[in-house]
């Protein structure tokens, strides 16, 4: 996976996994038979691929930063930010906790989707989110 560029000893490698699996973010999957039946597997989950996708992201802008600095740019971060986030309208609290997570951050929601959500940058102010849901607004009256 790594092109051997990681090697983690077995202590480290356990040691993430029950952290993982602790957060819900992996769970045990069904091993395999045979020669190879004392091998533990897992899976990602639902918050473990929201983690990894924000995770990915974030290394992105990184690397990209890195790359601007390389080239003489400087390093300067965007202050409007894009985060992959499926929402769960049926689900209030873990959207709440999702949004105030983020807030920790330093990362403000300036405009939401149903899959893709802008934030703006500002490590100065933390917003407390809170989800009101109103039932049977339409476009007409919600404007």
């Amino acid at each position: 996976m790594s092109g051997g560029r990681l090697k983690l000893g077995a202590g480290t490698l356990y040691t993430a996994l029950n952290t993982l699996q602790g957060k819900g973010l992996i769970e045990p999957h069904p091993g395999v038979e045979g020669a190879d039946a004392r091998r533990k597997m897992y899976a990602i989950t639902a918050d473990g691929r929201e983690v990894l996708a924000a995770e990915v992201e974030r290394l992105a802008e990184l690397l990209a930063a890195g790359r601007q600095a390389l080239n003489g740019g400087g390093l300067t971060m965007a202050r409007t930010e894009k985060r992959w986030h499926t929402w769960m309208s049926w689900d209030y609290g873990k959207e709440e906790r999702w949004l105030n997570e983020m807030s920790a951050r330093g990362l403000h929601l300036t405009k939401g989707g149903a899959f893709r959500s802008e934030f703006e940058r500002d490590e100065t102010v933390r917003y407390a989110y809170g989800i009101d849901y109103q039932g049977g607004l339409s476009k007409k009256t919600a404007s």
